[in-house]
């Protein structure tokens, strides 16, 4: 039996006081078989990682002798390919396999604004999961009290039924570590001054941290040299900064 935390550690992201609560809810939900709180609603900003740990949740449950048919995992796109295609072979109400279902994963749940017969469907499958047991894990940018307008009122009653963990803005060391994560996992030397203007300059998003080190990379590669000091970082956005 994997850990969770032990899968956790394999996916280039990290633990901070700005996220720790709602990872202890994700590995409660799944390792403690007493807790059953479901919905579990994961929110905050975009680039806080909420993706990243659904997806530690995602290969939690595939490591532990669930198979890939058994996770049920939708984002925003995906789940709206899969009504559109239930629709154009007359069968929207088809229903995704419940009876060999291991847990429910939903993320972008903010989009669905407006979408009347997609927050339906969302809402029949908190529904059958609550019957069954089954664990319902839903990230999206906002609490359920920030989402009224355009949400059905029981979709949103039913997103505040479990828990809600808000995940805050990483902090200036979370943000540190990560970026020296990714500089180690992809054998870069980044400066410590430079490393102080990427923290000044792209702020507390991990998904823009990253492009910025995969550039750092790509300037290392082209370079033949893995230092990237301030010359370098000049020399990189010297059009931007």
């Amino acid at each position: 039996m994997r850990s969770f935390d032990s899968i956790f550690e394999n996916f280039n992201t990290i633990c901070g006081e700005f996220n720790s609560e709602a990872i202890m809810a994700v590995k409660s939900l799944l390792e403690e078989d007493k807790i059953n709180y479901s919905p579990l609603l994961l929110y905050g900003n975009v680039g806080v990682g909420k993706t990243h740990i659904l997806n530690v949740a995602r290969a939690y449950m595939k490591l532990n002798a669930f198979d890939d048919s058994s996770i049920i995992y939708f984002d925003n796109k995906g789940l709206c390919r899969y009504l559109n295609d239930s629709l154009n072979n007359n069968e929207f109400h088809k229903s995704v396999d419940f009876d060999r279902a291991s847990i429910v994963i939903l993320d972008d749940v903010h989009q669905y604004v407006h979408m009347v017969r997609t927050q339906d469907y969302i809402l029949d499958i908190f529904n059958k999961s609550r019957k069954l047991n089954i664990p319902v894990i839903v990230a999206g940018n906002n609490h359920p009290n920030e989402m009224s307008n355009g949400f059905n009122p029981h979709f949103l009653s039913r997103l505040c039924g479990g828990v809600a963990v808000r995940i805050d803005v990483p902090d200036a060391k979370s943000c540190s570590n990560f970026i020296d994560m990714l500089a180690k996992t992809k054998g870069i030397m980044i400066d410590s001054k430079v490393e102080g203007k990427v923290l000044e300059y792209f702020e507390s998003d991990f998904s823009i941290l990253k492009g910025v080190i995969n550039r750092f990379e790509l300037f290392a590669t082209l370079k033949n040299n893995n230092v990237i000091d301030n010359l370098a970082f000049n020399c990189i956005f010297q059009k931007e900064y």
